[in-house]
């Protein structure tokens, strides 16, 4: 895996399944590092489902805030424009 101001080398994520109420994690899976978050969870989630017998996913999406960095030098701002 070669990305710009990473280390070169081989990868990994490991992708848990974590209770929100306890904080015990049910379930992982090891991946190379260039497959996004996105493409094991529906089946770790349907893993989760048959193992202990949920009945439906009623999946909330919930996003933090992320403040925009600051422009770079030589960029304008996207808000505050007059022209």
């Amino acid at each position: 895996m070669v990305r710009g101001g990473k280390p070169q080398g081989f990868f990994y994520l490991d992708h848990c399944t974590v209770d929100g109420r306890c904080g015990i994690v049910t379930d992982t899976q090891v991946t190379p590092a260039n497959v996004h978050d996105g493409i094991p969870y529906l089946a770790r989630l349907d893993r989760q489902r048959i193992r202990f017998g949920l009945e439906d996913r009623q999946i909330l999406g919930v996003t933090g805030y992320r403040r925009p960095p600051p422009p770079r030098e030589g960029m304008m701002p996207k808000k505050g424009l007059h022209l």
